[in-house]
């Protein structure tokens, strides 16, 4: 399960980094350095293999949940805004994959299949906030509200700068 989230994880930070840097820079040697340098520093190696070390023997079920919730909440908004809405910016896309990451991570710590029940992460230890509902269900509509509300922000933050222009389709 580690080896396809984190295969997942490279693919998805490769292809984000392209896209980014296709719309925004040059096509010159020193934006190609910053290209590579932004795919490294998004798939967060190192912390990734020592989450895994640390995390070995314990609950699969909670790994998994958060992995889907993960793409659920971070993911999906960021590809429908990506394909759907003109008015999506570099600032959007932003706030939508690290704020719904966030976001996600944060609920999940407070909901059983982190603490409190045998089968979560931590069973010794009890600080369930989301006892009936899962922590998806807040995290996806909250996520779409960060893109949105980022969006805008962004656009109007930046009202005449080029950086700040919505993303133009890769083709």
């Amino acid at each position: 399960m580690l080896a396809v989230v984190g295969g997942s994880t490279v693919a998805a930070a490769g292809a984000m980094a392209k896209d980014i840097y296709s719309n925004v820079g040059k096509d010159d040697e020193e934006h190609s350095g910053k290209e590579i340098l932004a795919a490294r520093a998004s798939v967060f190696g190192t912390a990734g293999i020592a989450t895994a070390v640390m995390w070995q023997g314990h609950s699969a079920v909670f790994l998994g949940a958060v992995s889907a919730a993960t793409a659920a909440s971070a993911v999906a908004p960021a590809l429908l805004y990506s394909f759907f809405w003109k008015g999506y910016n570099r600032t959007g896309l932003l706030w939508t994959l690290y704020g719904g990451t966030g976001l996600t991570v944060f609920l999940y710590m407070m909901s059983p299949s982190f603490s409190g029940i045998h089968a979560a992460l931590f069973p010794g230890v009890d600080f369930t906030r989301l006892d009936r509902i899962g922590p998806a269900l807040i995290a996806v509509p909250g996520t779409f509200f960060l893109g949105w509300a980022s969006s805008v922000a962004g656009r109007r933050r930046s009202a005449g700068h080029s950086e700040a222009a919505p993303m133009q389709p890769v083709s």
